[in-house]
């Protein structure tokens, strides 16, 4: 069963297996020997996993900096931030990263007149007719 607990028992697990990898030695055929040291990270981990291991509360908030959608037009707020590093290891997925910034790229885009992210429903309406508009 997949909870909280589960989840950070099986990474806990998994990441003792990853520190005890014993590196690897090929032996080419003048004697030469060659060592290769394993470096792993768990990189390919979905959002739901990754919020449970860096103690994040949504899905919404950022596991990096923990910055809200709220909060992302404030570029004093967003720059000045402290990140938390040991959310680095869980890498970005190259997946997620290039289907998602076309979408907030076209966000962008449709909101450069509002010049805010969050929208109220008359501004959603205009939005979605400048939309079909250009489509």
């Amino acid at each position: 069963m997949e909870n909280e607990e589960n989840i950070k028992v099986e990474y806990d697990e998994s990441k003792e297996q990853i520190d005890n990898l014993q590196p690897t030695t090929i032996t080419l055929e003048d004697g030469t020997q060659l060592f290769f040291n394993h470096i792993t990270t768990c990189t390919m981990v979905d959002g739901k996993t990754i919020n449970i291991l860096t103690n994040t509360s949504s899905s919404q908030v950022c596991n990096v900096c923990g910055i809200t959608p709220k909060d992302i037009n404030n570029l004093t707020s967003s720059i000045n931030r402290p990140c938390n590093t040991e959310a680095y290891k869980f890498g970005l997925s190259v997946l997620h990263s290039n289907l998602r910034t076309f979408q907030y790229l076209l966000n962008i885009a449709y909101k450069l007149d509002l010049k805010i992210w969050r929208t109220s429903p008359r501004e959603k309406r205009q939005i979605e007719k400048r939309k079909k508009t250009n489509n």
